[in-house]
C-alpha cells in the first residue's frame, strides 16, 4: 500500500510539473515565438512595402524595427491594431540605420 501511495504521489507531482512548465511556455507574456518573428519579417520585407530601397536596406530596416518593437511590445499580439504614428520614432531611427532617406 505504501508503494502504491508513493507511486501515485510521484505521478501526480510529475503531471503538475509538466503542466506548470507547459503553461509557462504557452502563456509567457514576454515572448515572441519563432512563428511571430517569421511573420513579422515576411510582412516587413514584402517588396510592395519598400519599392524604392535596396534589398540590403530592407533587411537592415526590418531587423532594426523588429528589435525595437520586441523591446517595446513583449508579445507580438500586443502590436495588433497599432497605427504607423505609434511607431514614428522607431521608423525614423531604423530609416537612418538603413541609410533610407526620409520622405517627410
Amino acid at each position: 500500500m505504501k508503494n502504491l501511495t508513493s507511486f501515485v504521489t510521484s505521478v501526480i507531482l510529475l503531471v503538475l510539473i509538466v503542466f506548470a512548465c507547459a503553461q509557462k511556455q504557452k502563456l509567457s507574456p514576454s515572448e515572441w515565438y519563432e512563428e511571430d518573428k517569421k511573420e513579422f519579417m515576411k510582412d516587413c520585407t514584402n517588396p510592395d512595402h519598400h519599392p524604392d530601397i535596396t534589398d540590403e536596406q530592407v533587411k537592415i530596416y526590418c531587423e532594426c524595427m523588429m528589435e525595437k518593437i520586441m523591446k517595446k511590445y513583449p508579445n507580438y499580439r500586443h502590436t495588433f491594431g497599432k497605427t504607423k504614428e505609434e511607431f514614428k520614432d522607431m521608423i525614423k531611427e531604423c530609416d537612418e540605420k538603413a541609410g533610407i532617406k526620409s520622405k517627410e
